[in-house]
């Protein structure tokens, strides 16, 4: 789906709301959870200005991180879903710095900054691939939905 009309303005009725801090970092068993609101948060009243986004980073199998980016994901599935194999899981180390969270599964690292939006995956010593500001976000459109 397009949501830009061309390469820095939104088409109309299109609303984009993106990670903008990893306000908190909870380990949750072999997931690490992280909350980004869409605005850096400086004092508790901006905690009612726009949605939070729930990032979970787990591990299926060494090697392999998995990222999923939901908001309000209380709802019932719509459906149809798809079975997929069940994994055992993998044993992953995660770590909740002041500055970073991480999740290290094999030799791959995922690290999360925590002041300012940014996830890079990391390997030998070197950095893959990273997604910073913009990269992450809820699309609101007036006539699709979210």
């Amino acid at each position: 789906m397009k949501f830009t009309d061309g390469q820095w303005l939104m088409r109309p009725g299109v609303v984009a709301h993106y990670a903008a801090q990893a306000r908190s970092a909870a380990s949750l068993g072999d997931k690490l959870v992280i909350l980004a609101p869409v605005r850096p948060i400086k004092d508790r009243g901006e905690t009612l200005l726009g949605p939070l986004l729930t990032i979970t980073l787990s591990s299926p199998m060494p090697d392999i991180v998995r990222v999923r980016i939901e908001h309000f994901a209380g709802r019932l599935a719509g459906g149809p879903q798809i079975p997929l194999m069940p994994s055992a899981g993998t044993a992953v180390d995660i770590d909740d710095g002041a500055d970073s969270a991480t999740l290290r599964t094999g030799k791959l690292t995922a690290r999360i900054k925590k002041n300012e939006w940014g996830i890079t995956f990391e390997a030998g010593g070197r950095a893959l691939t990273a997604s910073g500001w913009r990269g992450m976000g809820y699309i609101q459109t007036s006539d699709r939905g979210n």
